[in-house]
């Protein structure tokens, strides 16, 4: 089993006036359905956007674009766990 793990956000903003909303992500792969599924998403990934170092950004995705990885990850048996907290809604203590 490999898991992956990512995070969106800032993680500040305490007690601030707009959203504060950072997010963390947990990606799970069974090491039996990774070699399959890296081949395919190869192919998938050439028409992606990437940022300047080549990484396909999610927040560059397109809403078919999202489609075709949330599908890809589905018929591979991935599981994808995240948490959000938007850090504006706690008030600090003094």
């Amino acid at each position: 089993m490999h898991i992956f793990i990512d995070e969106s956000g800032t993680f500040t903003g305490v007690g601030a006036d707009l959203p504060a909303v950072s997010t963390l992500g947990a990606l799970i792969l069974t090491s039996h359905s990774m070699p399959k599924l890296f081949r395919r998403y190869k192919r998938l990934r050439v028409n992606l956007p990437k940022n300047g170092k080549g990484e396909v950004k999610g927040s560059k995705l397109n809403e078919v674009q999202v489609a075709m990885v949330v599908e890809l990850l589905r018929k591979n048996g991935a599981i994808f766990c995240a948490s959000m907290i938007d850090l504006a809604g706690i008030r600090p203590t003094t």
